[in-house]
């Protein structure tokens, strides 16, 4: 089998695909609150759930299911942080940035091959585009401006923002408003696990990762979204990408990858998976350090990134597929 058997480019990230006999379906999920208005601290909330689809036609299986709950303050302090499994060392992120030498000090937590190894690692991501939604909230330019800042400060910060790029020029993306339908499937209750109902102000970020093997290599379909909900009750992306993939099971080695972009508020954007072709033959275990090392500043695209180390999980993946 070839990824053009199956990867249809023309299908938008959000549509979820049915779930394949013989394959294990991740899903996570972090909403963020804000209690006490956009001044105050958000409370972050994170799901993830791994459920078995059996080839042989048997009932499908929840074989995890993990929780992470945060408060972060609005200069990105982690109040206090929790998660479901304990893990030993979590509670040590407490007091520390959630952005500055965050990941450094997950390495210092114990692992997991759930989902929660995921949502921990998706603190990062999630605080850079935490404010994005009440950037919608505001009428009055002046104070979108006031609330989003000088842009040019963002400068080399990925390949949207390089030396030249409109996007450090060009405030016409504060009017652009993606409207996005509800995620799963009518057919599949169970497509995704549960997500909070949508409520003004809140937003989220959504991942759906699925492996199986076939030729005796493993296959992953996976997508990933960033979105808020604004005025009229209705939800917005801001960030959308879908990734297909093989690896070598034995060997462990990304074999292939193709990345189709959906929702993103630059067109510059639109470049981020040409930034991708040199990951395969990259070991499956590297691959996290490997795109933040080579892919940073203006040769990768931020979200794009953290998309794609979720490819990371493929290994862990293959473990509880069996």
């Amino acid at each position: 089998m070839s990824m053009t058997d199956w990867f249809d480019r023309s299908v938008v990230p959000t549509v979820t695909p049915l779930r394949r006999a013989g394959s294990i379906r991740r899903t996570t999920s972090m909403e963020l609150q804000w209690p006490g208005g956009r001044d105050g601290p958000v409370r972050i909330t994170g799901r993830g759930r791994d459920l078995l689809t059996p080839a042989d036609g048997g009932a499908p299986r929840v074989i995890a299911d993990e929780r992470l709950d945060a408060t972060v303050t609005p200069l990105k302090e982690i109040v206090a942080l929790t998660t479901q499994p304990p893990l030993l060392g979590a509670d040590e992120l407490a007091g520390k940035h959630a952005l500055i030498g965050y990941r450094a000090r997950l390495r210092d937590i114990e692992q997991t091959d759930g989902p929660l190894a995921l949502l921990l690692d998706d603190m990062v991501g999630t605080n850079i585009i935490s404010g994005w939604v009440w950037s919608r909230w505001l009428t009055d330019r002046k104070d979108k401006m006031a609330f989003i800042g000088d842009p040019t400060v963002m400068a080399n910060a990925c390949l949207s923002y390089a030396p030249g790029s409109t996007a450090l020029e060009n405030d016409g993306y504060l009017d652009k408003v993606d409207f996005v339908p509800p995620l799963g499937r009518a057919d599949d209750p169970i497509a995704y696990h549960s997500l909070q109902p949508d409520c003004d102000r809140t937003m989220r970020r959504v991942r759906r990762i699925d492996l199986w093997r076939e030729d005796g290599l493993l296959w992953m379909d996976a997508m990933f979204q960033d979105s808020g909900v604004l005025p009229g009750t209705r939800r917005s992306a801001i960030h959308e990408y879908r990734l297909c993939a093989s690896a070598d099971a034995a060997g462990g080695e990304l074999l292939s990858l193709d990345a189709h972009w959906g929702v993103l508020p630059h067109g510059q954007c639109r470049q981020g998976p040409e930034t991708l072709a040199a990951l395969p033959g990259t070991a499956l275990a590297a691959l996290r350090p490997h795109v933040l090392r080579e892919l940073r500043g203006t040769a990768g695209c931020t979200h794009l990134n953290d998309a794609v180390r979720s490819l990371a999980e493929m290994g862990a993946l293959a473990k509880r597929l069996g």
